[in-house]
């Protein structure tokens, strides 16, 4: 789930999420700052029901 880029207005990824219905949003181009995290609480509120948004760490794997 792409987070930030200069392209993208967060509702297009809102609108893509309820389209697709994941189980699991992987966010990407996060870019570790103040406006990613305002993206993941968007997409864990407007996202389909019971989705979850799965944040990967830099080190190591995560199971999701």
């Amino acid at each position: 789930m792409p987070v930030g880029a200069p392209w993208m207005k967060l509702s297009e990824a809102v609108d893509y999420l309820r389209r697709v219905q994941p189980r699991v949003a992987v966010p990407v181009h996060d870019y570790q700052d103040v406006f990613a995290e305002m993206g993941y609480h968007v997409f864990q509120r407007c996202g389909p029901e019971g989705m979850t948004v799965t944040v990967l760490e830099a080190q190591g794997p995560t199971e999701v």
